[in-house]
């Protein structure tokens, strides 16, 4: 009998709720770690370049990428159980947003070219600010676009999950007392 009350107990602490989420939710902040190292690491000239001499490198480079890519985006879109909670998305996307777009305008504000001139095209300077702005703008548009569909579904979900809740505090009236509110201190 002793047995059997232990192992209810340890698959209840297996199924817990809040340790899925607190594993998707720290995969996907090593998946921002990574999407931010290696989108800043290929963009450091040494490997910049070292990219663009040898192609195995250069492949390497645009597999990292994708890679850590995925890993970042996954969490945030992908199949329901395996996604983070919305906090730690909205987190996961401004927090990933912010280095590269410090990226993007370190390219388009550098006063010379951060790169070689033989890596670059007929214009350096122009060439790199335009690859800053197209790293900045649209990139940060779609997080944006992404960020604010997780924040819209999220309300969605609390309002379905609780619309006592939210129908009250949109009235400005105390919600009422009964099952919902027994055992609350006000």
């Amino acid at each position: 009998m002793c047995s059997k009350s232990g192992s209810g107990t340890a698959a209840r602490e297996r199924s817990t709720p809040g340790t899925a989420g607190s594993r998707t939710a720290e995969h996907a902040l090593l998946a921002a770690a990574a999407q931010t190292l290696a989108l800043w690491l290929w963009h450091l000239p040494g490997p910049y370049v070292a990219a663009v001499d040898r192609p195995v490198l250069h492949a390497a480079e645009h597999l990292s990428l994708v890679v850590a890519a995925w890993l970042l985006w996954a969490p945030v879109l992908g199949a329901a159980r395996h996604r983070a909670p919305a906090p730690v998305s909205l987190l996961l996307l401004v927090g990933t947003m912010l280095p590269a777009s410090a990226l993007g305008a370190v390219l388009t504000f550098a006063p010379e070219p951060v790169y070689p001139l033989r890596v670059l095209g007929p214009d350096p300077l122009a060439d790199q600010q335009l690859a800053g702005l197209l790293m900045w703008a649209p990139m940060d548009l779609v997080v944006l676009v992404a960020a604010l569909a997780v924040f819209l579904g999220w309300l969605l979900r609390l309002d379905r999950e609780r619309p006592d809740r939210l129908a009250t505090a949109r009235s400005g009236m105390p919600p009422a007392s009964g099952a919902a509110t027994e055992g609350m201190v006000r």
